[in-house]
């Protein structure tokens, strides 16, 4: 426990008291690249995957629980449950165009949020849901049949049943489940570039612009580091390079910390 804290701890907090121009730094030099900075584009990062973790994990974790624990086997169900499993093999970009048709678009069954933040951090909840149900349907399957049929013993209701013996013995693999959906989401590119991400911002992202008002534009660490990776000059090669190791580092942080909490809810089950 201790050196999973210090992990964590050591990931978050360390880098914060020193004074790196390249994680600070906001602005675009075209004149001077190593001068340039991903500041917005880590912050569009951390935004959007806050957004689409806050507004798929609850769904999708109900949804779960709904279709294992009280849907009957009937033809409706299955067929959810084929879509379902459909929906975690289709193309990111399928995802991105459904983003801009339902949450950018103004107009018909379009919520008019715009090219912001908010419309792509939606976009990305959609795209972790399937992954997410499944994972945690998989969990749900694996709690023995006899924990619920000892709490039917004693007098619970099918909700207690659920929510005191089945939801908390399932939750180390429904946090397997978030962590990978939550991986998906910090790589992805190609959704993003169909909602709106610009190449460029020199101001830090609003993340309720879409709903408040406000400049909606945005960036995230992906698309940086393919316009970098497209400009000619070698130095933006490397800061491309450098962008990369960074996406990685902030993977493995935000990991860590889903790890830590399975570890925690297993160590609670045991």
């Amino acid at each position: 426990m201790w050196s999973s804290m210090l992990l964590v701890t050591s990931t978050l907090f360390i880098p914060l008291e020193i004074y790196i121009p390249f994680l600070t730094e906001r602005y675009q030099d075209i004149f001077s690249p190593y001068s340039s900075g991903i500041r917005a584009a880590f912050y569009g990062t951390i935004w959007v995957m806050l957004i689409a973790m806050i507004s798929s994990v609850p769904i999708s974790v109900g949804a779960a629980i709904y279709l294992e624990e009280y849907a009957k086997p009937t033809k409706t169900t299955k067929l959810i449950q084929a879509l379902v499993t459909n929906l975690a093999g289709v193309p990111s970009i399928v995802f991105g165009m459904f983003g801009l048709a339902i949450f950018v678009k103004q107009g018909g069954i379009g919520w008019g949020l715009g090219p912001s933040i908010l419309a792509a951090g939606l976009t990305m909840g959609v795209m972790a849901m399937p992954i997410i149900v499944l994972a945690s349907q998989e969990a749900l399957r694996s709690v023995p049949r006899s924990l619920r049929e000892s709490a039917y013993g004693v007098g619970c209701t099918q909700w207690q049943v659920t929510k005191d013996h089945v939801l908390p013995s399932a939750m180390p693999g429904i946090m397997t489940g978030s962590i990978l959906a939550m991986s998906r989401i910090m790589g992805e590119a190609a959704p993003l570039v169909v909602v709106g991400a610009t190449a460029m911002i020199v101001f830090d992202p609003e993340p309720l612009a879409g709903l408040l008002g406000g400049n909606v534009n945005f960036t995230v660490i992906p698309i940086q580091i393919y316009f970098w990776t497209s400009e000619p000059d070698p130095a933006w090669h490397a800061m491309a390079a450098a962008a990369s190791i960074s996406l990685i580092a902030l993977l493995v942080a935000m990991n860590s910390i889903a790890i830590v909490l399975r570890q925690h809810f297993r160590r609670r089950l045991n």
